[in-house]
């Protein structure tokens, strides 16, 4: 079964592999020549089961545009037969009472208003919009989709995203170039048919017909804090940011920042504060300074020392103690902060620097020095609404990073894949630690860089091309630890989601001007010839 997967996926890169895919945008205009659909099912306490399907025309869905809004309503039946309701009187069937207003619908009615454009065949296409207003109640969804169908309109891949809130929305799906394949994108929306007097209570969905513009890519960082002014000396230089940073549109002093949370002896969550600018002061001032004489690059370089928030908290105030009452623990966090924007969709990120722990008259400062407080270097992206958590990689300082010491600086490099589901979330990488009652957590850190993962590859079986072959040597291996030939293309040892990012990215032909090309041989006409027919007995899509 494996042999004829690792077939199919080299048949389809191989035929196709050597058109790289365009990114096309693609929205909601009203100009455009939207198409309607209905699927028609029983309601899930009947079964749930298929009735059937037609072409609808848009209004009959009901979908319809004023100006530059898209409205999408309720289905409306106003057939008052009881294919269409549950005729009842109160709770109780009752056939001699005929459907109409008030009535409950008997169908679930799934309708899909959108436009197919054979075009995009071969194209990475990214579908994005506005949700104005939002108030379908739970009896009806609306859900964005981007679909690829072979010929006879079976469904092949799908990326989908329920709208549930109003703000923008924006999905991608990897199309195949195959001829004779289809492509459709729009909205489904799906629930109990409903009478044309009774479509207020269950709500609607308001779209923007322009699609919303792609966001700027964060672009990198780089910085090893020569240029930054010394604590004690200009006490605003981290938060004004005075190198690396090239985020497009800001003015390049995008600087760092800082948040704490604070939990009691319970792990229970107790109150929190920021974001705030980093300052550039001694302990017990708090976060972050640069200092000199201890630096990656030399014994006069410059470095970032972060350790906890030392003034945490109030002692006059029972519920805000922190550090002083032995047992809350303060959690410190110190980052650079950027927004995911649709142009990141796809990049592999990996975030390196320096790292050592205070030594000499310092050691009783360093991290680990006594008590219990851990630290981790983290990249995250947060959902910018509730600030919780949707994708985090991060390695713990003290037991995570190999040959850690005092003496010496050591580098180390984490790696974050940006997916279509985080464009619009913060971005994040920094210093995470965490300790109580005044613990040691100091850590040094120098030559930081944020970017895109140059020395990353996916190309693990050596061939010069990034296909299907190197799909399955990862999907074998996932989970486990290994090297390139294993699936590792991030190099950090373990096979993971991280690694697939790596190959999403970089699919296709490597490029030669960094690959060795020297014995590797074009195949014979006849293989060629064979590996053709094979293909004629069915294919299997790249991953994305």
């Amino acid at each position: 079964m494996k042999r004829l997967l690792s077939t199919a996926l080299l048949c389809l890169v191989t035929s196709f592999a050597s058109q790289a895919s365009a990114q096309v945008n693609v929205g909601v205009d009203a100009s455009d020549p939207w198409l309607g659909f209905m699927n028609v099912f029983e309601l899930p306490e009947n079964g749930g089961g298929y009735v059937f399907g037609d072409a609808w025309g848009v209004p009959d869905l009901v979908a319809e545009f004023t100006g530059d809004d898209l409205r999408l309503s309720p289905n409306v039946i106003n057939d008052p037969n009881e294919f269409w309701y549950q005729n009842t009187t109160g709770t109780a069937p009752d056939p001699s009472n005929p459907g109409g207003p008030g009535q409950r619908g008997n169908k679930n009615m799934a309708a899909s208003m959108y436009i197919q454009d054979d075009s995009l065949l071969g194209e990475n296409v990214i579908f994005s919009g506005n949700v104005n207003a939002h108030s379908f109640t739970s009896a009806h969804t609306t859900t964005a989709f981007i679909k690829e169908f072979d010929g006879a309109f079976n469904l092949l891949f799908s990326s989908t995203m329920e709208l549930t809130t109003a703000g923008a929305f924006t999905i991608s799906l990897e199309i195949d170039d195959i001829p004779g394949n289809h492509v459709q994108y729009g909205f489904e929306t799906v629930g109990e048919n409903v009478w044309s007097t009774d479509v207020a209570p269950f709500g609607s969905i308001s779209i923007d017909a322009v699609a919303a513009p792609p966001t700027p890519s964060f672009g990198s960082y780089s910085q090893n804090f020569e240029s930054v002014g010394l604590a004690g000396t200009d006490p605003t230089a981290l938060a004004s940011g005075s190198e690396g940073d090239i985020q497009p549109g800001s003015d390049g002093k995008h600087g760092w920042s800082t948040f704490v949370n604070v939990f009691d002896g319970s792990d229970n969550y107790k109150f929190g504060y920021g974001t705030n600018p980093a300052p550039n002061e001694d302990p017990p001032a708090g976060f972050s300074q640069v200092v000199a004489g201890q630096g990656a690059g030399g014994a006069t370089d410059q470095y970032l020392n972060a350790f906890s928030d030392y003034g945490c908290c109030d002692l006059a105030e029972p519920t805000q103690q922190g550090h002083g009452n032995g047992t809350d623990m303060v959690q410190t966090n110190l980052f650079q902060e950027y927004e995911v924007g649709s142009d990141d969709v796809g990049r592999a990120i990996e975030f390196s620097f320096d790292i050592k722990l205070p030594g000499g008259d310092q050691a009783a400062n360093a991290l680990g020095a006594s008590g219990s407080a851990t630290a981790e270097m983290f990249i995250k992206t947060l959902d910018p609404n509730d600030f919780s958590e949707t994708g985090r990689t991060d390695v713990d300082i003290l037991t995570g990073i190999a040959g850690l010491n005092d003496a010496t600086w050591t580098n180390h490099t984490l790696n974050f894949a940006i997916t279509s589901d985080m464009v619009g979330d913060v971005f994040q990488f920094g210093i995470e630690s965490t300790a109580s009652n005044f613990d040691p957590t100091g850590v040094f850190l120098d030559n930081l860089n944020m970017g895109d993962a140059s020395s990353a590859n996916a190309d693990f079986n050596g061939d010069l091309i990034v296909n299907g072959e190197d799909f399955l040597t990862w999907q074998e291996n996932e989970g486990s630890t290994g090297a390139l030939a294993d699936g590792d293309a991030d190099g950090n040892g373990t096979i993971n989601g991280l690694d697939l990012a790596v190959w999403q990215a970089q699919y296709g032909p490597v490029p030669q001007a960094t690959a060795s090309i020297a014995g590797v041989p074009e195949p014979a006409s006849a293989a060629l010839v064979l590996l053709g027919m094979v293909c004629l007995g069915g294919t299997r899509r790249r991953v994305r």
